[in-house]
C-alpha cells in the first residue's frame, strides 16, 4: 500500500560415522547433494561431450595420413557413438528426472565417463606416432587439454574425475616412458606431474562446489519451512506494490477473506479494504513510506462476500536502495474479539442505564415515605440497640419535636438524651 494507491555459514556438510546408519535427515540431505550434482552435470557436460566430438574430429582429420584408416574410423565412431549416448542420457535425465532415482542417474553418468576415459585412452595408443613429432605433439596436447577441461565439469564428484583423468592420460604417458629415450620419459614424467596437479585442483574445487551445494540445499530447507509456517499460520499475511498492486498472500488470507489464488493478480489492496479505512490507511502508508514505525494498526477488511472483517497488525517497508519496493504486514483477525467487546460495552451501557433508572426509583420512594412519614401524628422512628447495650436511633421523624422538644437530628446524634426526656413508665414500653 502506498499514499497514491487508488481503489481499482558455516559449512553445512559433516562426515557419517561407519558404525552407525544415516538418520531420515542424512538420507534426505544426501539425496538433495546427488540431485544438485546431477543438475551441475547435465548443465555442463554438455560443452565437454560436444568438445570430445570436435577434437576428435580434429585428431582423425590430422592423422589421416599416419594411421591406418580403419582403426582412426573405429575409435572415431566409438567415439562418436558414446557422446550420441552421453548426449541422450543427459537429454531425458533434464526431462524426466523422476523416472530413475538420482543413484541410478549417477551410476550411468559414472559408466558413460569411464567408457568416455578408456575409449580416449585408447585413443592415446592408437594414434601415438613416434615417428611424427607433431602429430604426438598435437596428440598430447588434446589429452591435456581434455583432462584439464573434465575438471570443473566432473569435480562434482571424485570418482567422475578419476574415471576419466586415469584411464584417458595413464596409457599415453606409459607409453612415453615405455620408450625408453630421455625426452620421451621426462614427458611421461611431466605427465604425471601434470595429471597429478589436474587432480589436486579437483579435489580443491570439489570441496567449495559441495559445500555451495549443501548451503543451497539448506537454504532451500529453511525456505520451506518458513513457508510452511507462512501458509499454516492463522494470521493474515501479505505483501504489497507501492502502486497497491497485492504481490502475495497466505493461505489464511484467502481462507478468511474467501478468495482464491487467481483472483489476487487481479485485485487492488482498496478493493479488499472496507471505505471506511481508505483514509484511515492512507495516513498511516504515508508515514510508513517516510520511513516511520507506526506500531500496531486496525484495520477493516472486505470480503469477496461483502462481510466486514476486523484485523489489527504490524506493516513495514521494504526498500531497495532506499527505493521503497512493497510493504509486508502481518495481520491478526479480532472480528469476534471486537463483536464481543461491543456486546460487553453494550451490556455495560444498559446495566448503567437500568442503575441509573433504579436509583431514581429508589430516590422517588425515599421522598415519598418521608412526605408520608411527616405526616403522620406523633413520631415515626428505627430504634437499634446494640450488643453491648448501647442504644441508638437510626431515623426519626420530625414529629418528636412536637413531643419531646429535641429535632430529628438531636435524636439520632445523642439517643440518650431523647430517652432522657421520656417518662419512665413510658421508657419501659419503648424499650
Amino acid at each position: 500500500m502506498s499514499p497514491d494507491m487508488t481503489p481499482s555459514s558455516p559449512p553445512l556438510l559433516f562426515p557419517l560415522a561407519p558404525e552407525r546408519s544415516p538418520t531420515f535427515p542424512e538420507r534426505e540431505k544426501a539425496g538433495s547433494l546427488l540431485q544438485d550434482k546431477l543438475a551441475h552435470l547435465s548443465a555442463t557436460a554438455i560443452g565437454g561431450l560436444v568438445a570430445s566430438a570436435a577434437f576428435a574430429s580434429i585428431l582423425v582429420a590430422t592423422h589421416w595420413s599416419v594411421v591406418t584408416h580403419p582403426v582412426l574410423l573405429g575409435w572415431w565412431s566409438v567415439i562418436l557413438a558414446l557422446t550420441a549416448v552421453r548426449s541422450i542420457l543427459f537429454h531425458r535425465f533434464k526431462r524426466e528426472p523422476a523416472s530413475a532415482s538420482a543413484t541410478t542417474w549417477m551410476t550411468r553418468h559414472l559408466v558413460g565417463v569411464v567408457l568416455s576415459g578408456v575409449t580416449w585412452g585408447a585413443g592415446g595408443l592408437l594414434l601415438f606416432t613416434p615417428d611424427s613429432i607433431s602429430h604426438l605433439a598435437f596428440l598430447s596436447l588434446v589429452l591435456a587439454g581434455l583432462a584439464a577441461g573434465s575438471v570443473p565439469i566432473y569435480a562434482v564428484s571424485r570418482r567422475l574425475v578419476l574415471a576419466f583423468a586415469l584411464p584417458a592420460c595413464l596409457p599415453i604417458i606409459g607409453r612415453f616412458l615405455m620408450m625408453g629415450v630421455p625426452i620421451s620419459t621426462a614427458i611421461g614424467i611431466a605427465g604425471l606431474v601434470f595429471l597429478s596437479i589436474m587432480l589436486g585442483l579437483a579435489w580443491m574445487i570439489n570441496r567449495p562446489l559441495l559445500r555451495t551445494f549443501a548451503l543451497k540445499t539448506e537454504r532451500a530447507r529453511m525456505e520451506a519451512q518458513l513457508l510452511d509456517l507462512i501458509e499454516h499460520t492463522n494470521d493474515l499475511i501479505q505483501s504489497v506494490a507501492p502502486d497497491g498492486r497485492i504481490l502475495f498472500v497466505n493461505q489464511a488470507w484467502l481462507n478468511t477473506l474467501g478468495y482464491a489464488p487467481a483472483d489476487i493478480h487481479q485485485l487492488n489492496i482498496f478493493a479488499v479494504l472496507h471505505p471506511d479505512s481508505h483514509a484511515h490507511c492512507r495516513h498511516f502508508m504515508e508515514r510508513i513510506m517516510a520511513g516511520e514505525q507506526v506500531g500496531l494498526i486496525e484495520v477493516a477488511f472486505l470480503t469477496k462476500s461483502g462481510r466486514t472483517v476486523i484485523a489489527e497488525g504490524q506493516v513495514n517497508l521494504t526498500t531497495d536502495n532506499g527505493r521503497p519496493v512493497a510493504t509486508r504486514a502481518i495481520f491478526r483477525d479480532i472480528t469476534a474479539r471486537k463483536s464481543a467487546e461491543q456486546r460487553l460495552r453494550a451490556i455495560n451501557e444498559n446495566l448503567d442505564q437500568l442503575v441509573t433508572e433504579r436509583t431514581g426509583k429508589l430516590q422517588e420512594s425515599e421522598a415519598l415515605y418521608r412526605n408520608l412519614v411527616a405526616t403522620v401524628p406523633g413520631a415515626v422512628y428505627e430504634f437499634r440497640i446494640a450488643p453491648d447495650g448501647q442504644r441508638a436511633f437510626l431515623f426519626m421523624s420530625k414529629g418528636i419535636t412536637d413531643l419531646i422538644g429535641l429535632t430529628p437530628e438531636a435524636c439520632v446524634a445523642n439517643a440518650e438524651a431523647a430517652f432522657d426526656r421520656i417518662l419512665p413508665e413510658a421508657r419501659a414500653a419503648l424499650e
